[in-house]
């Protein structure tokens, strides 16, 4: 659906909105957002529904959220003087 209209401000705005059905991990997801145009609402309804089957998939398998040792940032190399 999209939907053109002027808002409070005398601006003319797009809202659109999307809604995609798609299988993560074995389950069907169905997911509704809306964006500033047709990809846009694509885009946030597309993000929300993997985001939810990888959390998902997180608290399933176990998966820790923290973050480990080894994926902290190193720290700056040291600059030569020269």
């Amino acid at each position: 659906m999209d939907e053109r209209r002027w808002n409070a401000r005398g601006e003319l705005v797009t809202e659109s909105e999307a809604t995609i059905t798609v299988e993560v991990g074995g389950e069907q997801l169905m997911t509704v957002a809306t964006g500033n145009g047709p990809v846009n609402a694509l885009d946030h309804a597309l993000r929300k529904a993997l985001l939810r089957g990888l959390s998902d998939a997180r608290r399933t398998c176990g998966w820790s959220t923290t973050r480990s040792a080894s994926s902290r940032r190193m720290p700056a190399p040291a600059r030569s003087r020269a």
